[in-house]
């Protein structure tokens, strides 16, 4: 079969779902409570 004549299947909210419930974070809590104190000391822009 060429690749042309292949069609990819849809992608459900279902697929969703269950792709997202077998994923783990990829980023630590320390390391969102570092960003939080950045931010509230130096705002979003950076000064």
């Amino acid at each position: 079969i060429n690749s042309e004549e292949l069609c990819e299947p849809p992608v459900t909210i279902s697929d969703m779902v269950a792709a997202l419930s077998t994923q783990k974070p990829t980023v630590g809590e320390s390391d969102l409570l570092l960003q939080k104190k950045f931010t509230e000391e130096f705002g979003q822009e950076g000064s």
